[in-house]
């Protein structure tokens, strides 16, 4: 998932049958934080199903 900066915010990761949210952000160096960035607040949010609209709601892209 891309921010409006071109650096990534995160990403859909299965785990058994569900998916998560990993949040992503980047210190000064650019090296990555896992469960930083924009959208820590989501890090770790369950769907059960990859609807995409649901996806943007709840991590507030729509």
């Amino acid at each position: 998932m891309g921010g409006g900066g071109g650096g990534g915010v995160g990403n859909l990761k299965r785990i058994g049958t569900i998916w998560k949210f990993k949040a992503i952000g980047y210190d000064e160096q650019g090296d990555v934080m896992a469960g930083g960035g924009p959208l820590t607040q989501h890090h770790n949010a369950v769907f059960v199903t990859l609807d995409e609209t649901e996806v943007n709601v709840r991590l507030g892209a729509a």
